[in-house]
């Protein structure tokens, strides 16, 4: 998420961040600022009306525009990483063909988990934004993402004159969707930001059921995994 909003503040100060080059352009500039310093202040102010489908079908095209499924799996997969191998040190004193069990255990609970945290990531992503983005503003951002400036700008940004950036500021004050969608992004992140420790939780709970389950149809017990009697004389994890 953090990436549509940079994405957002970048393509608005495209236009000002190179207008000094042109002394002609200076009002411009200062109104380019000043709906941006609007957009903040109103950012919490965007009234939310209830989605229509075809309102979440544009914003799920615009998520896969910036890859927010992969950049979501990407941060998925780091905490997998770091999670394992602390586990692997639980899992040490287990017999080697247990020891193997124990890890896949693991690996398939975190999978499963992290599949159904993305997805309702995504779905509440979508709702938001839909919720508070007109079909015509999803519809202006998703032809400016489609386009070849605005492709360049999200992939290879190195690439982008310092005209075509110009260009892309000019977009942004001559099409206030570009704004909204900026408002709506700096809104949602702040909703993040708030929900952020029961996210954690919720995920963390259901790995742990997870994890758990796969751990009783092996019958190994894992100490933080309430004991059965199937499985209670198994070594703890």
């Amino acid at each position: 998420m953090i990436a549509l909003v940079q994405a957002g503040l970048a393509l608005m100060l495209a236009y000002p961040a190179h207008a000094q080059d042109d002394p002609a352009m200076s009002n411009k500039t200062a109104s380019a600022f000043a709906q941006l310093g609007q957009a903040f202040s109103t950012s919490a102010e965007t009234t939310a009306t209830p989605p229509t489908p075809e309102r979440l079908r544009l914003v799920h095209q615009y998520l896969v525009q910036y890859k927010a499924e992969a950049a979501m799996k990407a941060v998925g997969q780091a905490a997998y990483s770091q999670t394992l191998e602390q586990f692997k040190t639980k899992a040490a004193a287990l017999p080697a063909r247990q020891q193997a069990q124990a890890l896949t255990a693991f690996s398939t609970a975190f999978e499963s988990a992290e599949a159904a945290r993305i997805r309702i990531t995504l779905d509440g992503m979508a709702t938001y934004f839909a919720s508070r983005l007109s079909e015509d503003d999803l519809k202006t951002v998703i032809a400016w993402n489609d386009s070849d400036i605005g492709h360049r700008m999200r992939e290879q940004p190195l690439t982008v004159t310092q005209e075509e950036r110009q260009q892309a500021g000019q977009f942004t004050l001559d099409h206030p969707a570009m704004i909204r969608l900026v408002q709506v992004s700096v809104g949602y992140s702040k909703q993040v930001l708030a929900n952020a420790p029961s996210a954690k939780a919720a995920f963390q709970a259901d790995f742990q059921s997870r994890l758990c389950q796969n751990f009783s149809a092996i019958q190994l017990r894992m100490s933080t995994c309430p004991a059965t009697a199937t499985h209670a004389r198994r070594r703890p994890a």
